[in-house]
């Protein structure tokens, strides 16, 4: 029995989330409604995430509407922009509001109530009263005041809830946020199922796969509707997405084969673009002096090891040694000639590029190589691409990267629609759902 395993017990389905994180506020009714479909209950469990150890400090001056004081990296902000832009677009398909923090809350009082919460059989009622107000910015969750208030609207007993909420509320909160902690949960929300731990609600396809027997060949990423009345609107003419990639980085590798089939299925035109994003890191080795920021990164890169190797073998892929990081620039060139020149062979050559490099095949920095790969496609030409590759290329990929820098591109697998950045490739059911003109339900 794996760690996962022994720490999920005899419940099918854990699922760990925190009042302030906006992508739990967003996983509760898919989750929901994934349960339901598949006739398992849900263990909800509080995690109170530590969000100055891996993503810096921060507090707003909400008069000012600045930034009163930070100690986030520019890389570390540019991620907290995205995450809170992404939710609000999910969040506005089912009217739920997310508005940004004043500051990093201590959400462990809101954990201890959903202890207390379920205690009586109420999770739910308190999970649907604490979420929208908080997230509407309406209640002060470190107050112990706010939060029997709380409890007590959603029906909820609250005799004797300040002496849990002090003595074995916390004791029970804190051993198992320790106890998940150390087991490699890292963030939320994060399902246990069988033996696997899986962070984000993307991956609910395949929980909800695992929970039903593992019937069928094991799904992709996504996230969309499990009501079974969802729609499936239809593409309107004359449209047009950017898929931003890395041939280094798996994720874009995992991405190439979904994204070419969506056009296919769509008849749509995909401007496939090369971008130099920052590859995997390794996790690093256990040490007694870890402190939880270096085990988060570790916790953290573990897991996305665990995504690629599994969704790899789920699409068939061969990926080895994913932790590379040679020079892409070779690779960049070949493909923007084909794209420019032969760019109907422009999926052979990604497909093929791709596939040689993750069986090590492949070295990206070599012209001589990457020539080889040029020719080998319907209008390919070695000498013209190497003569190109000396002139005017590098001129033309130093304006694209420039390009792409100044307009906030920097991670990958990347879609742009119409201006609008989307970061994985589970997000092209909200693409399909947007290019169908945003007719029926929206995937949550």
């Amino acid at each position: 029995m794996t760690t996962f395993a022994q720490l999920r017990g005899d419940h099918p389905l854990v699922v760990y989330i925190d009042l302030k994180s906006p992508y739990a506020y967003l996983a509760i009714d898919p989750t929901r409604s994934m349960a339901r479909a598949v006739g398992v209950p849900i263990e909800w469990r509080p995690f109170t995430l530590d969000i100055p150890s891996y993503l810096g400090s921060a507090k707003l001056d909400e008069k000012r509407k600045k930034v009163a004081s930070s100690e986030r990296s520019a890389e570390q902000w540019s991620g907290v922009k995205y995450s809170y832009m992404d939710a609000r677009r999910y969040a506005n398909l089912t009217g739920k509001t997310v508005r940004g923090t004043i500051k990093i809350w201590d959400s462990s009082l809101a954990g201890i109530a959903m202890l207390w919460a379920k205690q009586h059989d109420a999770i739910d009622r308190y999970l649907d009263d604490v979420y929208p107000p908080f997230w509407r910015r309406e209640l002060d969750i470190e107050d112990p005041t706010v939060i029997e208030a709380t409890l007590r609207d959603a029906g909820i007993p609250t005799e004797g809830f300040r002496e849990f909420l002090e003595g074995p509320g916390r004791a029970e909160h804190d051993a198992a946020n320790r106890d998940a902690f150390d087991a490699g949960v890292f963030g939320v929300p994060t399902y246990l199922v069988g033996d696997e731990r899986w962070f984000g609600r993307e991956h609910l396809p395949r929980v909800s796969w695992l929970l039903g027997g593992s019937q069928g060949p094991a799904p992709d990423v996504g996230n969309r509707s499990f009501e079974p009345d969802a729609a499936e609107p239809s593409v309107g003419p004359g449209r047009r997405l950017t898929i931003l990639l890395d041939v280094r980085h798996p994720e874009s590798y995992l991405a190439l084969g979904p994204g070419l089939q969506f056009g296919q299925e769509l008849g749509l035109e995909i401007d496939w673009l090369p971008l130099a994003a920052p590859t995997l890191r390794r996790p690093t080795e256990p040490s007694p002096d870890d402190d939880r920021s270096v085990r988060h990164r570790r916790y953290r890169a573990q897991a996305v090891a665990t995504e690629v190797e599994t969704y790899a073998r789920a699409h068939g892929l061969r990926v080895r040694e994913i932790y590379r990081d040679p020079a892409p620039r070779a690779f960049q060139l070949g493909w923007l000639w084909v794209r420019r020149f032969a760019r109907e062979s422009l999926p052979a050559f990604l497909t093929e590029g791709f596939r040689a490099y993750w069986s090590c095949e492949l070295d990206p920095a070599d012209l001589a190589q990457v020539g080889a790969l040029v020719a080998s496609v319907p209008g390919g030409d070695r000498l013209a691409f190497e003569a190109w590759s000396t002139a005017e290329g590098p001129a033309e990929a130093d304006a694209l990267a420039s390009e792409l820098a100044r307009a906030g591109r920097k991670m990958v697998p990347g879609y742009v629609l119409e201006d609008e950045f989307f970061w994985g490739r589970q997000h092209l059911a909200m693409i399909r759902w947007i290019l169908g003109g945003r007719r029926g339900p929206g995937p949550i």
